[in-house]
Order: C-alpha cells, then structure tokens, then sequence
C-alpha cells in the first residue's frame, strides 16, 4: 500500500470513528450536560441576527448577544402566552361541555350494545366468546392508555422545578457561548494539529452554517404543518382547532407515523357514527398536509442545506432507521458533514 492509500484509509477511519465517537458523546452530553447542548444549538441559530449587528450595526458582541437572546426570549413568550390563553379557552370549552359530551358517548354506546345484542342471538358462542375477549382487551386498552395519561400529567407537575433549572442554566450559557463565540472557538483550535487547522476550520464553518440551515428548514417544517392543519380545522369547523392544530404539528415530529396516529382513528370513527362530510374532510386535509410534507422536506433540505434531493431523502429514511424518530435531523446532519468533507479534500488521497 503506498503512502496516498495510506492516508487515505486513515482519514476514512477517523472520520467514521469521528462520527460514531461524535454521537455517542452528544447522548451522553445532553444526559448529563443538557442545558449546554440546547444552549450550544440555540447560540448557532441565533448567530446571524447576532453577526448582523456585530457588523453592521457595530454594536459590541457582548451587547449584541444579549439584545438577540432578549429578542429571541420576547417571541418565544408572546407566541406561548398566546398559545396557552387559546390552549385554555379551549380546554375551558371542553370541560363545560363535557356533561353533554358524555350523554352522546352514553347514548352512543347503548347503541352500540343493542346492536351487539341483536348480532349475538345470531352468532356461535364460540363467535360471542371471541367478541367478549376483543371487548374486555379494548378496556383493558383504554384503562392503559388513561393510567398512562394520567402518569404523564404527574410526572409533568413533578418536573417543574427541574425545568425551571434546565432553562435558567440554558439562557445564560446561550448567552456566553454566544458572547464569547471566537474565544472558544480559539481554544478548541489548539486540540486541531497546525497543519490541519486551516482545513479543520473551513470545514467546520460550512458545517455549522448547512447545520443552521438544516436545524431551521425543520422547525419551518413544522410550523408549516401545524398552520396548514390549524387552518383546515378552521375550515371544517372542528372544536378545539388550536389545541389539535398544535398537537398535530408536535406529532409531525416523528417521522412515518406522525399526525398518522391523530387522523386515522378520527376518520374512521367519523364515518362510523356517519359524519361523513367531516370524515371526507379530515382525509382530504390530511392528504394535503401530508403530500405538502413531502414534499417540502425533500425540496427544502436540499435548497438550504445543499443536499441533492436523492441524498436528502436517503439520508432522513437512513437516519430514521438507525436512530428512530431524532434520525430526521442527525441523518441529514451526518450527510452535510460527509458532503462538506469531500468538498474540503479530507477524502483526497495524499497529505494535503
């Protein structure tokens, strides 16, 4: 093996090792370090509006930073406590009609008994054993899902003042990762060998910047997604358009099953109490927002973080499987770097 190929197989081994070592060492740093990952990630995206003024404003970076973080900080609150007063008007709709609520399910369910009761004096006992075992899972089913709902909401409560301490820590690292962006930057540099500084450093600063790309292409995804199912209950004129709309978009963060396990069981529920209309409605917006889905991460992705559309889509199905829902970022993200790396040379045979 001559001296090129040599190389070359020990940047291939350590850049995959740099890889796997990376994720392993982000899972344990978001365990153990938390706030300093979200802070890290938050800093990225904030870092143009910070540039911005920095150079064309010239305002210092340390009181740049701390406008933007403000400004950002200022946004987040106005849009959640706009969301929490629609969220609790409409949980405050849901609990006063709950009484008439549970009369239709009542009435619902005894409908449903008299027509079983009617089936079974036409069926085989073994047939009638079989509906009573399916009958007995499903409560046993809903009693699960209720404990689990119900945990949930404990454990919600109980984790408040860990949250309080999550977010405290987080701003104020957000801040001084921010503030003192180019120190660190300089004291990370001294691990880099000389030689490969210059290239380390490019190759990082097209990272980082197809990262912010990649990490703000998502959360337009979503909140793309969340508007268009918002509107479409509007339009259909669903109660509690707002608290849905928003859960709809939240689940539109998994990947494959998504809003999938939202709509389906509500379509087929419609058209079996025959709503028809708003059962036809809900497959209609659903296949819209579905479809607009697709067809935007594919196109965004690849327009914003300079994948080809083939990569984009090959890297979110690769990463979804390897690393479950969290795969829809880290795929793209690990094909950004491999991309950023062959356009830096790392790959080239020979030293550079």
């Amino acid at each position: 093996m001559d001296k090129g190929t040599k190389v070359f197989a020990i940047r291939i081994g350590l850049f995959v090792a740099a890889i796997v070592g990376g994720y392993f060492l982000l899972v344990l740093a978001f365990e153990y370090a938390g706030p300093f990952v979200v802070a890290f990630v938050a800093a990225l995206l904030m870092d143009p509006l910070v540039n911005v003024m920095v150079e064309k404003l010239k305002i210092p970076r340390a009181i740049s930073s701390l406008i933007a973080l403000i400004l950002i900080l200022v946004v987040i609150g106005l849009i959640l406590s706009l969301g929490i007063t629609a969220i609790v008007s409409e949980i405050s709709n849901l609990i006063n009609g709950l009484p008439s609520y549970y009369s239709d399910i009542q009435v619902w369910f005894t409908d449903v008994m008299d027509a079983i009761r009617q089936w079974y004096g036409e069926l085989s006992p073994e047939t009638i054993s079989i509906i009573n075992q399916a009958l007995n899972q499903l409560y046993q089913w809903l009693k699960q899902i209720l404990q689990i709902a119900m945990n949930w909401i404990i454990q919600m409560f109980n984790a408040v003042p860990g949250a309080t301490l999550f977010i405290v820590f987080s701003v104020l690292a957000t801040y001084i990762i921010s503030k003192d962006k180019h120190v660190i930057g300089r004291t990370l540099s001294y691990a880099v060998p000389e030689k490969w500084r210059k290239q380390a450093y490019r190759l990082q600063s097209d990272v980082l910047g197809s990262a912010w790309r990649l990490l703000w292409t998502q959360a337009l995804l979503v909140l793309i997604s969340t508007a268009i199912t918002i509107t479409g209950f509007f339009i259909l004129n669903v109660n509690y358009a707002v608290i849905l709309g928003i859960i709809s978009g939240l689940l539109d963060i998994l990947p494959i099953v998504g809003p999938t396990i939202l709509f389906i069981p509500w379509i087929i529920y419609c058209f079996f109490v025959g709503d028809i209309w708003l059962g036809i409605g809900l497959a209609i917006l659903y296949a819209v927002m579905s479809i607009s889905r697709q067809v935007l991460q594919a196109r965004l992705v690849s327009d914003n973080v300079g994948l080809h559309p083939l990569v984009s889509l090959m890297a979110l199905y690769i990463g979804m499987q390897i690393f479950g829902f969290i795969g829809v970022i880290i795929g793209p993200l690990i094909a950004l770097i491999i991309v950023q790396a062959i356009k830096n040379g790392l790959f080239s045979f020979g030293e550079t």
